[in-house]
This record gives C-alpha cells, structure tokens and sequence, in this order.
C-alpha cells in the first residue's frame, strides 16, 4: 500500500496481527522501499508477492521454536521489475531483506517490464516451494520456478496465455478426499482453472 500518502506514492508492505480476524493492531511497515541496488537512480518500491511459513526450515533462518516466515516480493526498477525476498524470525514483526534487497529473481528478459505478483507455495510431493508469476511478454505467459533452499529458484514451465494479475496457485481436495487433490490457478479478475 501507499504508506506515507492517501493516493500514490512509494509502496510498501503493511504489517498488522489479529488474535480473531476481527480487530487489527497495526505493526511498523513490514518492507519498505530501498535505494536503488541495480546501480539507478530513485527507490525499490514494494509492489505485491506472497509469504510463507518455513515450515521446514529451508532458509536455515530459523531461531528456536518459531519458524521463519518467508516473503517473495515485487521490487520496482526503471528497467524491468524483479523479485525480492525477506524473511522474518520473529512472527512477522520485523523483516530482513535477503541479499540487501537484490533480486532473488531477477527480471527475465524478453519479457514485459512489470514482472509481478509472486505467488508461493509448498510442494509436498517433491520437497519444494514453488513460485508461479506474469512475465507476460507476446505470448503473455506465466512462469513457474522452484527452490529447495528459497535462495535459489530455477523455472521449469512456461505457460502462454495466462498472464493477469495476482496470480494464485493452490490444491483442494477432490469430493472430501484429502489424498486426490486438484490445483486451482486463479487470478484477480475472478477466472480460475482447475
């Protein structure tokens, strides 16, 4: 969100904890915008992504019992959007940018500028989290990469004519059964594909 304005502005990324999902204690800023790191003048501002629970502690991040929350986010730049990361031990409170807030995905070129909105998840099936997001481009594709260590992410599907925004990847259960799952892609214009 616009954190310091009522209409634009440099984005970030709020922070606020519920104990009933009803009533919000807004926290400080979770990721804010940071100096240019790509050798440019101007800000990274914080644009969409998602965040996991390390439940496995691949990061290697964790301290004690609390596990590690992991954020993928959209960094602006004047060339090409790219994605960064910054992890958090301590529920969420206060965040660490990984490599100073250089990308952990870097801008792919031949694609649109405004690479965004990386989802992920786990993938219990082969160990991994997995990232799906718009790189757009002529075809308008989506691409999927995965990462055993949430530091390295390599891409092994390219999907054509998927590109919107937000987009969203999860399984659900088939008629009550656990084990038969489906996935859902599904985007912030409502269409969704089983």
């Amino acid at each position: 969100h616009v954190a310091n304005a009522n209409n634009t502005g440099p984005k970030s990324w709020g922070a606020a904890v519920s104990t009933e999902l009803m009533r919000w204690e807004q926290l400080p800023h979770a990721i804010n915008p940071y100096p240019n790191v790509m050798g440019r003048e101007g800000l990274h501002t914080i644009w969409s992504g998602s965040a996991v629970v390390d439940v496995h502690n691949a990061l290697g991040k964790q301290v004690g019992d609390t596990k590690t929350l992991f954020a993928l986010y959209t960094a602006t730049d004047p060339v090409g959007f790219f994605q960064g990361a910054a992890y958090s031990t301590d529920r969420g409170r206060t965040w660490t940018k990984i490599n100073d807030g250089k990308p952990v995905i870097p801008h792919q070129e031949g694609f649109s500028k405004g690479q965004r909105d990386p989802r992920i998840v786990y993938f219990e099936p082969d160990d991994c989290y997995i990232t799906i997001m718009m790189i757009g481009g002529p075809e308008r594709k989506v691409r999927l990469w995965k990462s055993t260590d949430l530091l390295t992410w390599e891409p092994f599907l390219d999907i054509p004519n998927k590109a919107a925004e937000c987009i969203d990847l999860y399984s659900v259960a088939v008629d009550g059964a656990p084990k038969t799952r489906k996935w859902v892609f599904a985007a912030a214009n409502a269409h969704y594909e089983v």
